[in-house]
């Protein structure tokens, strides 16, 4: 797993896993937006720490740390 602290578009395949998703606010938070073919659609914002699973499914999902947030999400199995 990465540590992130900037914004990140990841995408997904079709395999059904839920992936551990870790996020430390300190003070920020972290907003998590799904592609849905058209447009980002807000899915989660996260205002405090978290440990927790996250459904990837075909998914493409962006990531956008602010005030110091930082995250990691399992990256196994990944598409580009």
């Amino acid at each position: 797993m990465s540590r992130y602290t900037d914004q990140q578009v990841l995408a997904f395949g079709s395999t059904p896993q839920a992936r551990v998703l870790s996020v430390k606010v300190n003070g920020g938070s972290l907003l998590v937006e799904r592609y849905d073919g058209v447009d980002w659609v807000e899915a989660d914002s996260i205002t405090a720490d978290k440990v927790s699973p996250y459904f990837t499914q075909n998914s493409r999902l962006r990531f956008t740390p602010a005030g110091g947030a930082v995250f990691d999400i399992d990256e196994t199995e990944r598409s580009n």
